[in-house]
């Protein structure tokens, strides 16, 4: 399940209508795949399980996928020992979880009108700029902050800028 469908039904408004505390005040999305309600993430990123990018392997048989490149991508501008540390810490990944169409967009829920922003990583070699910049306009999002210093990896090369950006999107 894409994470963005986990929001449906609990935005703040609803969670007050029905007599409930809290609930999400805010969709912040960090150089990341908007949803689109029929699309999957691999056609968002303009391709297929057959195309993957060369920093993916798929294993066919088990149906994981592994993100080898992730030190050339990810984390190309940290040191080498914390790249390995956060290198070693991501599982495989079931193909499936972005290979399955999205079901619900928050981004096009009356419920969450206006309360979606973007942080765009200036330094992404997964998902550069431009791309990052694509996606907020595929999901209507036009409230938008650049950390220009943040790689994909944005918790390890620009985690207080990051927060620094998710905060004045909230605040926004």
């Amino acid at each position: 399940m894409y994470g963005s469908q986990a929001v449906r039904g609990l935005s703040k408004k609803e969670r007050e209508q029905a007599g409930k505390k809290g609930g999400v005040i805010s969709l912040i999305y960090v150089s990341a795949v908007t949803p689109v309600e029929g699309k999957t993430t691999l056609d968002m990123m303009g391709t297929d399980s057959k195309n993957l990018p060369p920093w993916v392997d798929y294993d066919e048989t088990t149906g994981w996928v592994k993100f080898t490149g992730a030190k050339d991508t990810m984390y190309h501008d940290i040191p080498d020992t914390e790249a390995e540390y956060y290198i070693s810490l991501p599982k495989d990944q079931a193909l499936n979880s972005m290979n399955t169409p999205i079901s619900y967009s928050p981004l096009t829920d009356k419920n969450y009108k206006d309360k979606a922003g973007y942080v765009i990583c200036g330094a992404d070699r997964v998902v550069p700029p431009a791309g990052q910049e694509m996606y907020a306009a595929v999901g209507g999002t036009d409230r938008k902050v650049t950390v220009e210093k943040a790689s994909h990896a944005f918790f390890a090369t620009a985690a207080e800028e990051t927060v620094d950006a998710v905060l004045q999107l909230v605040e926004s």
